[in-house]
C-alpha cells in the first residue's frame, strides 16, 4: 500500500500555478513557468516507446531481474500501465523547501483504479464537483504534512483523463474546470516528438545549496541565473540540449571558457595516458602494460564523451548553450566499462 501512495504522491508532486487557470487567454507551458521556481515535464510514454527505453528496462532486468514483473503487477493494480498510458507530466514549483503543490498528469483513456485507491488514503475526504467528478483530498503520511486536493476529470470533447493536484483546493477546482472545458490543449508539449524530459531553474541561486564562498567551484554556482535542460531518445541515439543563463554576456563567455578549458584538460589526461602506456623506459610500465584496460584508460574514455559535447556562446549574449549527443551502442559500452571498473575496486 506503501509503494501505491508513494507514487500517487510522485504523480501529485508539484507547485501552485497562478492564476493563469482563470485568464481567458490561452496558456503555454513557457507562461506558466514564467512565474514559477522550476519546472519538470516528463512524458513516461515518449520514453518506454523509444530504443531508449527498452535499454532502461533491460539494465533494470539485469540488476533486479523480478523488476518489470513488479511494475506489471502495479499496472495491474492501478488499471493502467503508466509507462504507456501517461503522455505527460507537468510540474511546477516556487520553493525547494518541500514537495512541489500542483501536478497535471495526462492520463489518456482511463483513470484505471486510481480514484478507487484513493479511498484507502490516510484522512480521506471527498465531495462532488460535478455528477461526474469528485474532489478528492488527502494526507501523504500522519503528522503536519499539508492535506493534498486532487481530480481526475474527464474532458467531454477529447474523453481524456487528466490527472489535477495541487495543496489548494481552490487552485483544484479551477484547474480541473479548465481541463472539463478545454481539455489539456492549453498545455504545450516539447518541441521535439522525442524530448522525453524537460527540466528548467529559474533561479539558481535558490538552490538550497549552502556554498562556502572560499569553496573552489562556487563562483561557478554564482554566476548561474538559470537553467534549461533538455533530453531526447532518437532511434539510435540520446541527446541532450541544455542552456545556462549568466548575469552578462561577459559572465556567460567566462563559463564557455571554462567548460572548454575543462574538456581540453581530460583531452590532455588521455593523451597522457597513451604515452605513458607505450613508454617502454618507464620502471613501471610493466606494471602498467598489465594492469586492466579499463583502469588504465579511463580519461581516455571520458575524453571520448567529451568529443560528443559541444559548448556554444554567442558575442553579445547572456545564454550558453551546450549539445550533448550519444549513440546507444557507446552507452552500453560506457555502462559495461563501468560494471568492470566497480568489479575491479570491489
Amino acid at each position: 500500500m506503501k509503494t501505491i501512495f508513494c507514487t500517487l504522491s510522485l504523480l501529485t508532486a508539484t507547485v501552485s500555478l497562478p492564476a493563469l487557470a482563470q485568464s481567458d487567454t490561452k496558456p503555454t507551458v513557457e507562461t506558466l513557468t514564467a512565474s514559477s521556481l522550476w519546472t519538470v515535464q516528463a512524458s513516461p510514454e515518449r520514453l518506454f516507446s523509444s530504443n531508449f527505453g527498452r535499454i532502461l528496462e533491460d539494465l533494470i532486468s539485469a540488476k533486479h531481474p523480478d523488476a518489470l514483473a513488479k511494475m506489471d503487477s502495479f499496472a495491474d493494480a492501478l488499471g493502467f500501465d503508466p509507462r504507456t498510458a501517461v503522455t505527460d507530466i507537468l510540474m511546477l514549483g516556487d520553493n525547494f523547501d518541500g514537495a512541489p503543490t500542483t501536478a497535471i498528469v495526462q492520463l489518456g483513456a482511463t483513470s484505471g483504479n486510481l480514484e478507487g485507491w484513493l479511498l484507502a488514503a490516510p484522512g480521506y475526504q471527498s465531495e462532488d464537483l460535478d455528477e461526474n467528478t469528485i474532489l478528492h483530498s488527502f494526507i501523504l503520511e500522519k503528522g503536519d504534512n499539508p492535506r493534498i486536493w486532487c481530480a481526475i476529470p474527464r474532458n467531454p470533447v477529447d474523453k481524456q483523463y487528466t490527472l489535477v493536484a495541487t495543496f489548494e483546493r481552490d487552485r483544484t477546482i479551477e484547474l480541473t474546470n479548465k481541463v472539463i472545458e478545454k481539455g489539456t490543449t492549453w498545455l504545450a508539449t516539447p518541441s521535439s516528438a522525442n524530448t522525453f524530459l524537460s527540466v528548467s531553474v529559474n533561479d539558481f541561486s535558490k538552490l538550497p545549496m549552502k556554498i562556502d564562498s572560499d569553496d573552489p567551484g562556487s563562483a561557478i554556482v554564482r554566476t548561474i541565473r538559470s537553467v534549461n535542460m533538455q533530453a531526447s531518445a532518437e532511434d539510435d541515439t540520446l541527446t541532450a540540449h541544455g542552456e545556462l543563463t549568466a548575469g552578462s554576456p561577459a559572465r556567460a563567455q567566462q563559463l564557455q571558457q571554462l567548460l572548454t578549458g575543462l574538456k581540453a584538460m581530460v583531452q590532455l589526461a588521455a593523451m597522457h595516458e597513451d604515452n605513458h602506456d607505450s613508454d617502454r623506459h618507464d620502471p613501471y610500465a610493466f606494471d602498467q602494460k598489465n594492469r586492466p584496460h579499463h583502469d588504465k584508460k579511463g580519461a581516455k574514455k571520458a575524453a571520448e564523451l567529451l568529443n560528443n559535447l559541444t559548448v556554444d556562446h554567442q558575442a553579445g549574449s547572456s545564454t550558453l548553450t551546450a549539445n550533448f549527443k550519444i549513440s546507444y551502442d557507446a552507452l552500453m559500452a560506457l555502462k559495461n566499462g563501468v560494471q568492470e571498473f566497480q568489479t575491479y575496486n570491489e
